[in-house]
């Protein structure tokens, strides 16, 4: 152990060499490049003097800069004006600490400038400066003092320049105009989780070999500071898209390092994701059937009393035509003349979106019953083979909360299958009406007591009659895990797993841990569904699990389900039982046979 006593230094004996802004001479010295005048009398101040003096003022406040992070600070906002791109007045700190502030519109016209279907600009602030002004140059040390030396330009000012940087995505060109903006909006935000390298997103995270160690000063910073995306709509000239790229100045650059390495969402990356689906859905809902125009049918019907059922459809597609024979009726109390609204759905997809931030908010005016809240919520969302919607409600101050707690969670893909499950939040209990509600996406966290978890267990329906190679596969595997004993005994190789057909007739969501039947709306059609197929052919059933462990429990829901569509008086057909290469468990009625009603 080495003791360091009071009055010494561990640093004695270090060969001292001369001093320079580097080091003081020895090892254990660094300079950081704050650099400032040591003044005394009898200094001869000159130009190199001065210099100096304004170089500490500005490696000091730039080192406090990238202490702080980059980002937007305030203003700044981006618009195109017939064909011209405006960038307003802000201030930002880019990457090295610098200010950039500028105190009027920065324009560049955009006519002329064409992009690809893959393309697109990142519109940019940069640094720049330039000298100005004029004063004469007087004469020099060791020549005539009053000798005129010309002129110089005394000033430099400090600024910003509007750049354009051209970035492309490959695969932006199969998606359709109307979701670009959505699908390019998502791929950003995903390479920006990419960058943030969070080793809990890796295909192998071996948390034993991740390095722990402070991280170092980047190598290379970006030259400047992003406000939007730019992109060419074709004939519908140019969309800007802010908050795709943005992001407002937020924790110092340590804290989102880590966030991001350990697979959190900054909190200025999170606040980027909600703002621009807000703004993109502002942009569209406007003119969209059922939007803005939706909207004011309900006011005029909220007008007539009773009418719950006419505001459910405040979210289908209403005509100008219609509107205003709505209107007329209104006016002089016929609005049995009106007639039904048109059955379209609106869905956010049909808007062009894709996916949504893990939280934002919705539009919505109508009834405050959560029947219809949560109706018009999964329609709008794409319908129950998209979203699980958990209709809640509370007081204002819940909004924030909830909106907040959804932070790091997973955005919302809006895809057939995916089912995320979704709470929207109505504010009740303040007698003032809202035209929106939250939204949030649900905890996944299983801590196995029970709740609202559960177990998607998909239904497929394989028909002799229209699938008759796969039917008869499926009777080949069933019929060898009837005799599996004897032939794992005689050393036969089990045969290859069928396919799981192209389509599902259902996918049921099974409280997890429990044997309580699905609460799936449609789950009781499905069962008249099957106990048509039981009464007149043979029906055999497989169950397919994901791993022995859950065998069981499969073929017991599997059981139950058979036995639901069967009458009373016939033994229904039994399941077996297997563990199937299958990213989901499933439950397989083999539909066949004519003239059969055996159980396996």
């Amino acid at each position: 152990m080495t003791v360091i006593h009071a009055g010494t230094s561990n640093t004695a004996g270090t060969a001292a060499r001369e001093a320079t802004g580097a080091s003081d001479g020895r090892d254990v010295t660094a300079g950081g490049g704050i650099e400032r005048v040591n003044a005394f009398d009898g200094l001869f101040l000159r130009a190199e003097h001065l210099d100096r003096i304004q170089d500490y003022a500005h490696e000091l406040a730039t080192a406090l800069g990238v202490a702080g992070g980059p980002g937007a600070v305030e203003g700044y906002g981006v618009t195109v004006d017939e064909g011209t791109l405006v960038v307003q007045p802000g201030l930002a700190i880019d990457a090295h600490g610098r200010p950039l502030r500028s105190r009027r519109n920065l324009t560049r016209s955009l006519g002329g400038l064409e992009l690809g279907d893959t393309e697109f600009y990142l519109v940019e602030i940069r640094r720049t400066a330039w000298d100005f002004g004029s004063e004469a140059v007087q004469g020099v040390l060791c020549e005539d003092p009053c000798s005129g030396g010309g002129t110089a330009r005394p000033y430099r000012a400090e600024g910003v320049m509007l750049h354009l940087e051209p970035a492309s995505e490959p695969q932006l060109a199969g998606i359709q105009d109307d979701e670009r903006r959505s699908w390019l909006a998502s791929r950003l935000f995903a390479a920006e989780r990419e960058d943030g390298d969070a080793w809990p997103d890796r295909g192998q995270p071996q948390l034993a070999r991740q390095s722990w160690s402070p991280p170092l000063a980047p190598e290379t910073r970006p030259a400047g500071v992003r406000l939007a995306v730019l992109r060419s709509s074709g004939d519908a000239g140019w969309t800007v898209d802010i908050w795709a790229a943005r992001r407002d100045r937020g924790a110092p650059p340590p804290v989102r390092a880590w966030q991001h390495r350990l697979g959190m969402r900054p909190w200025d990356v999170f606040v980027a994701q909600i703002l621009q689906f807000q703004d993109h859905l502002a942009a569209v809902w406007a003119d969209a059937p059922g939007g803005a125009k939706a909207s004011y049918v309900a006011e005029l019907l909220g007008a007539l009393g009773d009418v719950g059922a006419s505001v459910m459809k405040v979210t289908r597609k209403v005509t100008m035509e219609r509107l205003d024979r709505l209107t007329e009726a209104v006016k002089k109390g016929e609005i049995g003349d009106v007639g039904a609204f048109d059955s379209d759905v609106v869905t956010l997809r049909s808007l062009g979106f894709r996916e949504l931030p893990p939280a934002g908010f919705l539009p919505y005016l109508g009834s405050p019953s959560a029947e219809q809240v949560a109706s018009l919520m999964t329609e709008l969302l794409g319908g129950e083979s998209v979203v699980d919607v958990r209709v809640c409600s509370g007081s204002l101050g819940d909004v924030g909360g909830m909106i907040e707690h959804a932070q790091h969670r997973d955005r919302i893909p809006l895809v057939e299958g995916g089912r995320v499950s979704v709470d929207v939040l109505m504010v009740a209990g303040t007698g003032e009406v809202y035209d929106w509600v939250a939204f949030a996406r649900r905890e996944d966290v299983d801590c196995g007591q029970g709740g609202s978890a559960t177990d998607r267990v998909d239904v497929y329906i394989v028909s002799e009659d229209d699938q008759k190679d796969l039917y008869h596969s499926y009777l080949d595997y069933i019929e060898w895990h009837r005799s599996r004993r004897t032939h794992e005994e005689e050393g036969e190789e089990e045969p290859e797993q069928p396919d799981l057909p192209d389509e599902k007739a259902m996918t049921l969501s099974y409280p997890a841990r429990t044997w309580a039947l699905p609460a799936d709306a449609g789950y009781d059609d499905l069962v008249t569904e099957l106990r048509d197929l039981v009464a007149n052919r043979r029906v055999d059933v497989v169950s397919i699990a994901t791993d022995d462990a859950r065998r069981t429990l499969l073929a017991g829901r599997a059981g139950i389900l058979a036995a639901l569509c069967t009458e009373s008086n016939v033994e229904g057909p039994r399941p077996v039982s297997f563990v199937g290469d299958t990213e989901a468990e499933a439950i397989v009625f083999l539909h066949g046979d004519p003239g059969r009603v055996t159980p396996l």
